[in-house]
């Protein structure tokens, strides 16, 4: 008799049969928890964002509508590293904030209604109009923070 070394063809491809069925099944679970661990983190940025307007407002005494936005060519921008987002927030003269978008490559939100927008709400992809690109949120004057189309 012969000494077998090695593995036979039919045998390799039974394995790599099996490999290919195990990732197919653990393949959509591990993007569903990287997709949500990507959302909690921008929860958490939008909602640092929030807080600290809300800081910079009453720090500053101020006692007008201010409007805060980490976009190119704005006066008033908060002390924060906001990573990769683009935000604009707007806070009435009681320091409430009105109006606020925050974006990033992935998640976004935005509520320009003009009503107190509540901390708990500041959610990815919630408010009245979910995906929003990085380059399309601007300042306008007169209103305060856009989205343009």
């Amino acid at each position: 008799m012969k000494n077998k070394k090695g593995f036979t063809l039919v045998e390799l491809l039974a394995v790599i049969a099996i490999l290919a069925i195990l990732v197919i099944i653990a393949l959509p679970n591990v993007m569903k928890m990287y997709n949500d661990a990507r959302q909690g983190t921008f929860d958490s940025e939008a909602k640092s964002i929030y807080k600290i307007a809300q800081q910079t407002f009453l720090s500053r005494m101020e006692t007008t509508e201010k409007i805060y936005s980490n976009i190119s060519g704005s006066s008033d921008s908060l002390d924060i590293q906001a990573g990769n987002s683009t935000y604009c927030i707007k806070l009435n003269s009681s320091g409430k904030v009105v109006q606020y978008v925050v974006t990033n490559s992935t998640n976004s939100y935005q509520e320009l209604g003009g009503s107190e927008i509540k901390i708990e709400n500041v959610k990815a992809n919630n408010g009245s109009n979910a995906a929003i690109a990085k380059d399309k949120v601007a300042i306008d004057t007169t209103t305060g923070c856009k989205v343009n189309n």
